[in-house]
């Protein structure tokens, strides 16, 4: 690290916060991403009961909105909150770069896991996009490729996805397994794009167990998770409440069954990389049964000893490693557009340090590895809309 002064001057954002609260404290940090988690869908669930685990964070800590700059492209965006830097700089910009699937290895920056690593601080990382193939840290990466296995380098180190049960947990194809499906379906009826249904809730599931199961062990400062679901039920299913419903409803049970296995002492973060809104498919849409699309206005809620009750934080995907380095007691980098969000923070919190930079020390380039994306992942990013 560079350092070059000791105080960071934010500019602060005029916010209608209403905050209050005891002094923060350093504490592990629990960071749970739902890709297209959306308010429109959230607050009435949350009224009618249906979120508990949400409905906690969110009464008895901060929430507001996690806004995101277009083009809407999910690992872009989840690669923007895991670097505090944009996509002109850190490089991931789509699902599929020049016929190859988007690697970690073209990344251009180091993200959040890098930095802490490399200050000794363990770390956790589970199915977030753009981590395939899993890099070298103190702690593990089970990248978004982990279900994949006719590619290598799927977690770090590569025994952190055995030792927990069945992995995937389950085959999704066979006949007998529909029954996990009914869950998720009003009437438990098979219903057309039950395919991709079934592939998406198989990976959040398999990935969320993997999750629990080291958590327990590893004890991270730092854990991220990503939950795909909730995306691809908006996308197909915003006009079917009961539907969308459904998945939120495991989407609180995930953020539940997670605070569990972690340290009762960590703070939670949940985050979405954009949220949705309803729509109607023009002629020549690309995805033509959509009924929901992306829009810029994410969720953002908090809660730990860090945090202070807070309603109306305005907050950008830019501002998510600021403040997770500035929870971890770390130095901000001026290279980062993003700020640390002060008014979710407990006590009166001094201005964090900054640094010039955090790249002097940057890991060699490696060669991108060249590999097709899986045969179903290629099918949902077709049916979304991503690839022709």
């Amino acid at each position: 690290m560079i350092r070059i002064s000791a105080f960071l001057l934010v500019a602060g954002l005029a916010l209608p916060v209403t905050c209050h609260g005891e002094e923060s404290s350093s504490s592990p940090l629990l960071v749970i991403g739902i890709d297209g988690g959306s308010w429109r869908a959230i607050e009435p669930l949350i009224d009618s009961g249906r979120l508990p685990h949400l409905a906690r964070i969110k009464t008895e800590g901060a929430w507001g909105e996690m806004r995101a700059v277009p083009p809407l492209i999910s690992p872009a965006l989840w690669t923007e909150a895991a670097t505090g830097r944009p996509r002109s700089e850190h490089g991931l910009i789509d699902f599929e770069i020049s016929g190859s699937r988007v690697a970690s290895s073209a990344r251009r920056v180091k993200a959040i896991w890098n930095i802490l690593s490399e200050e000794g601080r363990k770390v956790l990382i589970v199915g977030l996009l753009g981590t395939w193939p899993a890099e070298k840290v103190k702690g593990v990466i089970i990248s978004d490729q982990a279900l994949n296995k006719a590619i290598d380098r799927r977690a770090h180190p590569p025994e952190a996805l055995s030792g927990f049960g069945p992995f995937p947990a389950w085959n999704f194809t066979h006949p007998q397994q529909a029954w996990r499906l009914r869950r998720l379906l009003p009437g438990g009826s098979p219903r057309e794009g039950d395919r991709q249904l079934a592939w998406m809730f198989l990976r959040d599931e398999s990935l969320l167990r993997a999750a629990e199961h080291h958590l327990r062990r590893l004890r991270p400062s730092l854990f991220w998770f990503h939950l795909w679901g909730v995306d691809y039920a908006s996308h197909f299913h915003w006009n079917d409440p009961e539907f969308l419903a459904r998945y939120y409803e495991f989407a609180d049970e995930a953020v539940g069954r997670l605070s569990r296995a972690a340290d009762s002492g960590a703070t939670v973060i949940v985050l979405s990389d954009h949220g949705f809104e309803g729509y109607v498919p023009q002629d020549g849409d690309p995805n033509p049964r959509a009924t929901g699309r992306h829009s810029t206005d994410g969720i953002l809620l908090a809660r730990g000893p860090g945090i202070r009750p807070c309603s109306g934080v305005k907050a950008s995907l830019f501002d998510m490693v600021p403040t997770l380095l500035y929870l971890q007691g770390l130095p901000v980098s001026q290279e980062m557009p993003g700020r640390v969000l002060y008014e979710m923070l407990a006590g009166d919190p001094p201005k964090a340090e900054i640094i010039a930079s955090y790249e002097s020390n940057r890991r060699p380039p490696e060669t991108v590895p060249s590999a097709a994306l899986g045969e179903e992942e290629r099918r949902l990013l077709r049916a979304l809309g991503y690839l022709k």
